[in-house]
């Protein structure tokens, strides 16, 4: 009986694989409905997985308030909630814009309470919950979940981390944008320098670069210049491909016309240009620089 539903189970992901999540869902349906096996969380994880490619936040929040809290009347779906159900409809609370719902539930699984009284936080449902804030483009309730996350010993993956950081930079708020990189940094402890190089992606240094140009703030260019650029294209260059360095060298260079043609801010103008003369330095010539 377990083997059938996990075939179910491995038929349907493999239906949201092929962007076809409403036989996906049709299918897991048919298998409630006839009670030809009996059904695990696994099968509730699927059904949950198969709202969410289909963006059917309704449901997803009908089906997580019946096996989480079921009725006299539906003790069927009296199934123990684990962690990957919570993950799932943690994101589907973000995907949703539901962010007070979502730290809700957060709360009671951190207070080991509710719903939460069985299950654990851990990295893959937090970093859905901070990219769910993120989207809204909530950085004060991404910033609380990153806090939440620290207290409890976890570390958030490089790739939320730069965009956190993005949000920041796009909201002029240049010291959290700074705080986080070092924390990226901090977390990044003990890689190879190729491997930080490569999680300090092109779109969050250049986010740093443009909004410390459009703020007028040199002190945040001067940290974008030494610490970002330079940990990145300077000391690993071999990190990144010819066509990244190149566009690199033009957004700066970019950036460095424009400040000239519009900012009385020379000093920013001298460091872009000392920045780019780096390039060449460190014998990048070779990849278009010239």
């Amino acid at each position: 009986q377990l083997h059938n539903e996990s075939l179910y189970v491995s038929i349907s992901s493999m239906h949201i694989r092929q962007m076809n999540a409403n036989k996906s869902v049709q299918l897991l349906n048919a298998l409630e409905k006839s009670r030809s096996v009996s059904i695990s969380i696994v099968f509730y994880n699927a059904l949950l997985a198969a709202y969410r490619a289909l963006n059917e936040f309704a449901r997803a929040q009908s089906l997580f308030a019946a096996i989480s809290a079921p009725s006299q009347k539906d003790t069927a779906r009296a199934v123990q909630i684990n962690a990957e159900t919570c993950g799932i409809y943690i994101d589907i609370l973000g995907r949703a814009g539901l962010l007070r719902e979502m730290v809700e539930l957060i709360c009671q699984i951190e207070r080991g309470t509710g719903v939460g009284a069985h299950v654990q936080l851990d990295v893959k449902m937090m970093t859905a919950a901070i990219n769910g804030a993120l989207r809204t483009g909530n950085v004060a309730v991404a910033q609380s979940l990153l806090n939440t996350m620290n207290s409890n010993g976890l570390s958030l993956n490089p790739i939320t981390f730069g965009t956190l950081i993005q949000r920041c930079c796009d909201r002029g708020e240049l010291e959290l944008a700074q705080w986080h990189y070092r924390a990226l940094i901090h977390s990044l402890a003990g890689c190879e320098s190729v491997e930080i190089a490569r999680c300090l992606r092109l779109d969050v240094i250049r986010s740093m670069f443009e909004a410390g140009v459009s703020g007028g703030d040199f002190n945040f260019v001067h940290f974008v210049v030494h610490s970002v650029f330079y940990r990145a294209f300077v000391l690993v260059p071999s990190a990144f491909r010819r066509d990244e360095k190149a566009k690199m060298h033009n957004w700066i260079a970019s950036l460095h016309r424009n400040s000239s043609a519009t900012s009385n801010r020379h000093d920013i103008g001298a460091l872009l240009s000392e920045t780019l003369e780096s390039l060449t330095r460190a014998n990048l010539s070779s990849t278009g620089f010239k």
